[in-house]
């Protein structure tokens, strides 16, 4: 979920929520230490998480233009 300029992520076990600015934020009970959230447009977030530094997802998440319809993409997208 993304409102006010958070993101809040409730299917994560524990629950993570961070800024949404694209900077790297400390989590912890992840696989990953930390994560980035950053607003790419009106339907689109780009998520980083990294262990030690390195990359090991990197995420866009898409939702349509009705909101029903959330696309997941795994890859690079510099």
């Amino acid at each position: 979920m993304l409102q006010d300029g958070r993101f809040r992520c409730t299917s994560c076990s524990p629950t993570i929520e961070v800024k949404a600015d694209g900077e790297d934020h400390s989590v912890k009970g992840q696989s990953y230490d930390t994560i980035s959230v950053k607003i790419v447009d009106h339907h689109t977030v780009r998520e980083i998480e990294k262990k030690n530094g390195q990359t090991v997802s990197d995420e866009k998440l898409t939702v349509s233009d009705d909101g029903n319809t959330a696309t997941d993409e795994f890859g690079n997208w510099n």
